[in-house]
């Protein structure tokens, strides 16, 4: 928790110059690996105009910055990798973005994602290899399409795929599974 009070903090200082430009920081997002150790940030922030997501790491000399960290063989992790090492046995909600997983979260299920719809090419999903994983695609193009892309990258790692059928829930255009939840 303290870690997370740290990172917040540094976060706070990275995008003050967006908060004095009316927008709130509203989300940090941690990124962490299977030893519940932060890899890296995603800091979300909104205003009247919508929202910006930025990358918040440490370089080599400690200093936070905004920017994402290289990370080997050019893949990323995907978000929650901590819980989804732990609870080995149970289904994976895949959704697009880390408001989705951590609303999910609050209801008790088991949810990740690469990013966003554009996230997947780089996405590293080994971490899921053969289990039962369910897509949850925002209701636009690009949601098809992170839904088609994302089902090749698990089914290449033995995951058994299935999709919540989206066009049935009366979503709005972009609408995602907070706003169905909500």
């Amino acid at each position: 928790l303290d870690q997370n009070k740290l990172l917040l903090n540094e976060a706070r200082k990275l995008v003050g110059y967006l908060v004095a430009q009316g927008y709130k920081l509203v989300a940090l997002y941690v990124y962490v690996a299977i030893k519940n150790e932060p890899i890296y940030c995603k800091i979300r922030l909104e205003n009247t105009d919508g929202k910006k997501i930025l990358p918040m790491s440490r370089n080599e000399y400690g200093v936070y910055e905004l920017k994402e960290p290289k990370f080997g063989e050019g893949l990323k992790p995907i978000y929650n990798q901590y819980d989804l090492f732990t609870n080995r046995d149970d289904p994976v909600w895949f959704v697009e973005g880390e408001k989705c997983v951590d609303r999910l979260k609050s209801l008790g299920l088991l949810a990740t994602t690469s990013g966003s719809a554009n996230s997947v090419k780089n996405a590293d999903v080994s971490i899921l290899k053969g289990r039962n994983v369910i897509i949850w695609y925002d209701n636009d193009i690009p949601g098809k399409k992170f839904a088609k892309e994302i089902t090749a990258k698990l089914q290449a790692v033995n995951c058994n795929v299935k999709w919540v059928n989206v066009e049935v829930l009366n979503l709005p255009e972009h609408g995602d599974c907070v706003d169905h939840i909500e």
